[in-house]
């Protein structure tokens, strides 16, 4: 069972895992959580005379045993000042639960603190104010009604601060606005009383309030008003850039012609513009609308044409439409602009003051094209020495054989070092055809999300015909920083629940590719290159491989790639190689494998599992060894040899 334990000053909180079964006791607990506070804070703490709280204020005996006083998943609060209830602890859990995406379980924290802190003073209007944020979150907005209105009840008087007042208005226009959204036949006139609220509170606060023109520019956008929404969002991207709600609300409007028209209209076209062009660019791009930033990117770079950061984002935003060709293009008119300048390569040793200049043109004639015709470049040398698995294929290099059907790569950087080279299918000779979507992790693409990866993933995907065949390849970014950074910000309690939360949301993602288009997918594994992250990646290859298997086997049967289909490609493990004793370097030894060392998370995810015999210590094998963070090109022979045995498992 998990407890989270709550104590000490400043305020520490511990998942604390304990075996139900055993006789451990509060006492027991209070003593883990005082060794992590003392390794965390470097202070000691004595929990020798403390007193126990529960989550709703009832005391418990430090003697007694855990698994009859708590359950899964309880609070347990370690007072070293016998007191009261402590409701700022509560409030402050309340607020991590809230921000990890877990409403519901805040929602009981803050009705917690609710109870312990009832009455009017900040402490009770925060409580109720928090209670009714969480409820909101939970998708309850009624029930989140009725808590900001409560909190409102108490704030009332001389003592309550004029912004707090119209805060909490805010926040009930805020769920009546949801309510209206939530449909019923008092759906329309909830949404007039919320406009009402947000109108009243611009006019108290001379149209400054910010959480009130957020609001304004989020239902102006829902209601087709996009010029105004956008005109508003973009007061408020500066007072707060980094606020993803802005963003959201800018996106909105600047999806709509109209909003980009008056975003456009109101920065201008003039040099000192291109400066905030780029800017207003980016936040649209990070919250997924791409054609706006594309648009807005275009006129920056056209407006300041010498700047090259300008052209260079503009590049980038057109890579996000896999529009590779209008990305080459900018890159290549701002270096046409350059090539107007001239060069200085000395000083005129006539006059002295002179300075000799050549063309750039003349520096660059002898260079030859960067892109010649893919029926121009012949076809490299086979990797890995030749034949590549039972069917006697080879993995060439170079882009020859423009002829030849693709094999789609699709994924992050990992699809990269199978690029333009080839593999065989079912005794067909394929063109593996990389269809890069930069920096893409698996947890982009859940629903909710609006990161411009997880448009660029989607926006790739339409480019695969209807029933082609693909090695889908990602997470490697996912393992080497998004697991651990997800249990650390409690939005999962363990890493082995993570692990397992992102495989199910990596097959669901597959299972769309193949329902929708038909498609026939091999799953790449994620390769475990990085050796600080080599533990995660093989636990992780082992658990969706489980899940795939397991999204297989209830497809209905279908011939190849007629209908689509799911198959795991079973080589990772091929990649590793027993280490030598005393090994170190790019592929050294997984110094932090099970029965190894690691992190308390690594080994909560690495225990479970399976390993081969006998190879607790593994480093990549050296002829797999690129730049530390990708494979090179020569693994496609056990790419090759995978995918062989994929196809024979059909047979």
């Amino acid at each position: 069972m998990r407890l989270y334990v709550h104590g000490g000053d400043p305020p520490f909180t511990l998942i604390v895992r304990l075996d139900a079964s055993a006789a451990v006791t509060v006492a027991d607990a209070a003593a883990t959580f005082a060794a992590a506070y003392e390794a965390k804070r470097g202070q000691l703490l004595d929990v020798s005379a403390a007193a126990f709280e529960l989550a709703d204020g009832g005391r418990v005996d430090s003697h007694s045993r855990v698994a009859h006083v708590l359950r899964d998943r309880d609070d347990l609060f370690i007072k070293l000042h016998c007191g009261g209830g402590d409701p700022s602890t509560l409030r402050m859990l309340s607020r991590l639960l809230l921000a990890a995406g877990r409403p519901a379980e805040a929602a009981a924290r803050a009705q917690a603190a609710v109870r312990a802190a009832p009455g009017a003073g900040p402490g009770g209007v925060e409580s109720w104010q928090l209670l009714g944020d969480c409820l909101l979150a939970a998708g309850q907005p009624e029930d989140a009604l009725e808590a900001f209105q409560a909190a409102q009840s108490l704030c009332k008087g001389e003592a309550a601060g004029r912004e707090l007042t119209l805060d909490l208005q805010v926040s009930c226009a805020r769920a009546l606005q949801a309510a209206a959204g939530a449909g019923g036949d008092a759906g329309p006139a909830k949404g007039r009383l919320a406009a009402g609220l947000v109108m009243g509170v611009l006019s108290a606060s001379e149209d400054n309030h910010f959480g009130a023109l957020l609001l304004f520019a989020e239902m102006a956008a829902a209601r087709g008003q996009a010029a105004d929404a956008a005109r508003v969002a973009l007061r408020l991207l500066p007072r707060a850039p980094g606020d993803r709600r802005v963003g959201a609300a800018l996106a909105a409007a600047l999806r709509d012609q109209c909003g980009l028209k008056a975003v456009l209209a109101d920065l201008g076209a003039c040099a000192g513009a291109a400066a905030a062009l780029a800017y207003v660019a980016a936040a649209a791009r990070d919250a997924g609308a791409v054609d706006a930033a594309i648009a807005l990117h275009r006129r920056a770079a056209a407006a300041a044409p010498a700047r090259a950061a300008n052209a260079l984002a503009l590049a980038h935003a057109l890579e996000l439409r896999q529009d590779l060709g209008g990305a080459v293009a900018a890159a290549a008119a701002w270096c046409g602009a350059a090539l107007e300048a001239r060069v200085a390569v000395g000083r005129n040793c006539g006059d002295g003051d002179g300075v000799g200049v050549l063309p750039i043109e003349l520096l660059l004639e002898d260079v030859p094209p960067a892109w010649p015709p893919a029926a121009q470049i012949e076809s490299g040398p086979a990797c890995g020495g030749g034949g590549a698995g039972s069917s006697g294929s080879s993995c060439g290099g170079g882009v020859g054989g423009a002829e030849l059907e693709p094999l789609y790569v699709l994924g992050d950087s990992h699809c990269l070092p199978a690029a333009w080279r080839h593999a065989v299918l079912r005794g067909r000779r394929r063109l593996l055809w990389p269809l890069l979507v930069t920096g893409l992790k698996v947890w982009h693409l859940r629903e909710g999300s609006s990161f411009y990866p997880k448009e660029q993933f989607w926006r790739t995907v339409g480019l695969i015909p209807d029933g082609a065949q693909a090695v889908v390849v990602m997470g490697e970014i996912d393992c080497r920083e998004g697991l651990l950074q997800a249990v650390e910000k409690l939005k999962y309690d363990s890493l082995a629940e993570a692990v397992e939360a992102l495989a199910s949301l990596y097959v669901a993602v597959l299972l769309r590719l193949v329902t929708t288009k038909r498609l026939e997918i091999f799953v790449h594994p994620v390769p475990p290159v990085l050796i600080e992250t080599r533990p995660v990646v093989m636990a992780f290859n082992e658990i969706l491989r489980e899940h795939v298997s397991a999204a297989a086997e209830r497809l209905p049967r279908r011939a190849g790639a007629a209908g689509g289909g799911l198959a795991w490609l079973e080589f990772c493990h091929g990649l590793l190689e027993a280490a030598p004793a005393g090994s170190s370097g790019a592929g050294g030894a997984d110094n932090a494998a099970e029965g190894d060392g690691g992190t308390t998370a690594e080994r909560d995810v690495v225990g479970s599992a399976k390993k081969p015999a006998g190879q607790q210590r593994l480093r990549l094998r050296p002829e797999f060894e690129l730049d530390g963070t990708h494979l090179a090109p020569a693994y496609l022979q056990l790419l090759q040899q995978a995918l062989d045995a994929a196809s024979a498992q059909e047979n």
